[in-house]
């Protein structure tokens, strides 16, 4: 019933996200990014943006540094992501501390 097999190259990307996997969001040609992880050795340096890449089950931007090894990191650690529209609009801030959920479970006197 199906004695004819179609072939397809070995170079050949097969799959929904093949067509996205690789393909950076824009022209990175010359830009620079910026580390914003706020822990991390490098946050606040500028390199320069060399690739974007999905590896690792993540979005990677790729760069050389100052040792000129080819070094990745998330793009969640970088500005090259915008940031996240509910940490950018609560700025960090919630509308009850840690004391006013515990008076409300504290019987009254």
């Amino acid at each position: 019933m199906f004695s004819e097999r179609s072939e397809v190259p070995l170079d050949t990307a097969v799959g929904p996200a093949s067509a996205f996997a690789f393909a950076p969001p824009c022209d990175s040609a010359g830009q620079t990014f910026r580390v914003i992880r706020t822990f991390h050795p490098w946050h606040s340096r500028q390199f320069e943006w060399v690739a974007y890449k999905n590896a690792w089950g993540e979005d990677r931007v790729y760069f050389y540094n100052e040792h000129q090894q080819l070094t990745g990191l998330p793009a969640t650690w970088t500005d090259v992501v915008p940031a996240d529209s509910f940490l950018a609009a609560s700025a960090g801030s919630a509308p009850f501390g840690t004391r006013n959920p515990l008076e409300l479970v504290r019987p009254a006197p």
